[in-house]
């Protein structure tokens, strides 16, 4: 069988850019479209909302043959991501289809953001707070968010200056794609 990624991925990456409902902002790292490396912004009326989340996608040659690993880059706590960043939902799993693209992918992200998904929960600590005390749940998902917006090289030991000034670097040349593509984007925040 041919390899289709390429191909596929341009087309997946040309909707996601026209598609200013879907409150990410993703790009190919430097060409390879094997992997894209992104921001998702937190679903309003959600507790994750106003947080902006690091995110990346990994294909192989077989997608959309086989989905992508998706993981949040930024700390993230959601029953359906574990502590390591990879998100845990069906469509990347048993229910995933050569008919879903990144779109879709990232759409069902969001809801997922909105509406856990606590049969696929990865994160037991989260899925426990969000049924058994919301009020503390919301606390350290508000925490999460504080954080995606505040982190410098001093909250983490493990990312060195330079480290942080290239993410951010990546983060405006993401954005700066975006806008290229689909000029009618726009980013605001509320100080």
């Amino acid at each position: 069988m041919d390899n289709l990624a390429p191909e596929r991925l341009i087309k997946d990456f040309a909707r996601v850019v026209q598609d200013l409902t879907l409150g990410v902002c993703v790009s190919p790292e430097n060409g390879n479209f094997l992997l894209w490396n992104g921001v998702m912004f937190g679903p309003t009326g959600t507790p994750y909302e106003d947080g902006t989340f690091k995110i990346q996608l990994e294909f192989t040659k077989e997608y959309p043959t086989t989905p992508p690993v998706v993981r949040f880059m930024s700390k993230m706590f959601h029953p359906n991501v574990h502590v390591s960043g990879i998100i845990s939902i069906d469509i990347l799993d048993k229910k995933w289809s050569h008919m879903h693209d990144v779109a879709y992918l990232l759409m069902t992200i969001q809801s997922v953001l909105k509406e856990p998904n606590l049969s696929l929960a990865t994160n037991a600590e989260a899925a426990t707070l969000f049924v058994k005390n919301r009020m503390e749940y919301d606390r350290r998902v508000s925490e999460t968010v504080q954080w995606s917006w505040n982190h410098n090289p001093d909250d983490d030991e493990n990312v060195s200056e330079n480290e942080y000034e290239n993410d951010v670097e990546e983060l405006q040349n993401i954005i700066t794609c975006c806008l290229k593509y689909n000029p009618k984007l726009y980013y605001s925040t509320n100080n």
